[in-house]
């Protein structure tokens, strides 16, 4: 139980990269080299840094997303299927990046692990340089609201859970002169699970601060840096069963974004992470180390571009008793190596995606154990343009898992993604289907996932 908690409590401090949009869905889940709305290599959407919010735009947005996903799955060793609907991701963004590794006690009976949100995004940006009634010429800024929820249902043969709860944050970005920016963040977590029976209860909050300040020495270069404060609190269980945790966490982190002669851009980033949290006699702690880098290379006087992502995440965790003994003890270390070509012409964009990524994760409990997992992933997807305002797409992906060490389990998955887009003057409307197939190899488990997603986006 301990152990459980405490990855509960850890993963909430581990931002992941942004989730591709419905148009990327559609097309596969491209999202290297592709140049969209909320994948862009900038300092808000790459950096995660809110001093990337106006990013020298004048105009102001809403964005509406919504999803909704069935899933149904088969074991051919048990009598009986499990299904699951879902109304947007039932766990928010900042929750997910370690839910497979140390919550699989508890999460693993969870889908839809990377899913989009349902959000509500409203960003109103201020370039007005006119003189206020004392004379003032007011600073170029930017402010952000989003809104967001997600709620998970299953019902299997003796019973039924559910999980999911709000997200709200506020963005502001300030231009103090032409080269410095100001920014802020702040936002509440609020996640909750129920079970079947009556002790099967969790809640999960956490509120976050992060201030961030970003430096543009010249056009072609933005230096970004930020502090995220956390506080995240847990509780697992009912009446005299319950425990509680709670927990300070600071991740720093540094992104550069380049942008030189018109083709070549380049995010960088560095973040490092601690958690320090305390449930009656057990104290926890956590590092981490995040390094990434993503370039993205258009070919003068052609419609192609080359992207490519490097992401490494490596993490240690520590729980030990008052008097210092270890109870349980994690490290973990993630790889992803990734890129491929677009070509994008007038009517039609066609895109290919490899990614090569490692899992390593080392634990200490009871005993000693190691696990070591490989996956491949490949993408390819397209749109066609027959009009200005219509865009058709599909695409597929293929994914194979294996884990080398210690049971050698193997899950196969493909998605075929298909959707279209409209644009009508200052609106924009995406819609998206996903059909994915997974199955372990193992034990002859098979799972079929339908995602349906729209998102709405006006502009003014």
């Amino acid at each position: 139980m301990t152990k459980l908690l405490c990855s509960i409590l850890i993963i909430i401090v581990i931002s992941p990269l942004q989730a591709t949009t419905t148009r990327l869905k559609s097309m596969g889940n491209l999202q290297i080299a592709i140049d969209d709305n909320t994948n862009k290599i900038d300092l808000f959407n790459f950096g995660n840094n809110p001093c990337g919010l106006f990013c020298n735009e004048d105009t102001s947005v809403v964005d509406f997303d919504i999803l909704y996903g069935e899933e149904s799955s088969k074991t051919d060793t048990i009598t009986g299927d499990t299904t699951y609907t879902t109304f947007g991701n039932a766990i928010p963004y900042d929750l997910l990046e370690f839910i497979p590794t140390y919550s699989s006690a508890f999460f693993q009976y969870l889908p839809f692990p990377a899913l989009p949100v349902n959000r509500l995004f409203y960003v109103k940006r201020s370039k007005s340089e006119k003189p206020d009634i004392w004379g003032n010429i007011p600073k170029k800024q930017a402010v952000g609201f989003l809104v967001t929820y997600g709620r998970l249902n299953q019902k299997f043969s003796d019973g039924k859970e559910s999980a999911g709860g709000p997200t709200i944050a506020l963005i502001y970005d300030k231009l103090i002169s032409p080269n410095l920016h100001l920014g802020f963040e702040g936002g509440y977590i609020y996640t909750g699970y129920n079970g079947d029976q009556e002790f099967e209860k969790a809640t999960l909050s956490d509120i976050n601060l992060t201030p961030a300040v970003a430096f543009v020495p010249n056009p072609s270069i933005t230096i970004g840096a930020k502090v995220d404060y956390h506080h995240p609190s847990v509780t697992f269980g009912t009446g005299d069963n319950e425990l509680s945790y709670s927990g300070n966490a600071v991740n720093f982190s540094l992104s550069t974004i380049g942008n030189f002669i018109n083709y070549l851009e380049v995010g960088a980033l560095v973040g490092y992470k601690i958690l320090s949290a305390k449930e009656e006699n057990d104290n926890f702690s956590l590092k981490g180390l995040d390094v990434r880098l993503r370039p993205r290379y258009s070919l003068p006087n052609l419609p192609l571009a080359i992207g490519g992502l490097i992401d490494i995440k490596k993490s240690a965790m520590l729980n030990s008793s008052e008097n210092g003994d270890t109870i349980y003890q994690n490290e973990y270390s993630r790889m992803i190596f990734g890129g491929g070509p677009v070509l994008n012409m007038k009517h039609f964009l066609l895109g290919f995606e490899y990614i090569f990524s490692t899992l390593n994760e080392k634990e200490r409990f009871i005993d000693r154990d190691s696990t070591k997992t490989f996956t491949n992933t490949f993408r390819i997807g397209g749109e066609i343009r027959p009009y200005n305002f219509l865009n058709l797409r599909g695409g597929y992906e293929f994914a194979k898992e294996k884990e080398r060490e210690p049971n050698n389990r193997e899950i196969v998955s493909k998605t075929i993604g298909t959707g279209f887009g409209v644009l009508l003057r200052n609106f924009v409307f995406d819609a998206c289907y996903n059909r994915i197939e997974k199955e372990e190899v193992d034990i002859k488990k098979t799972i079929k996932d339908n995602l349906y997603i729209i998102s709405i986006r006006y502009i003014y």
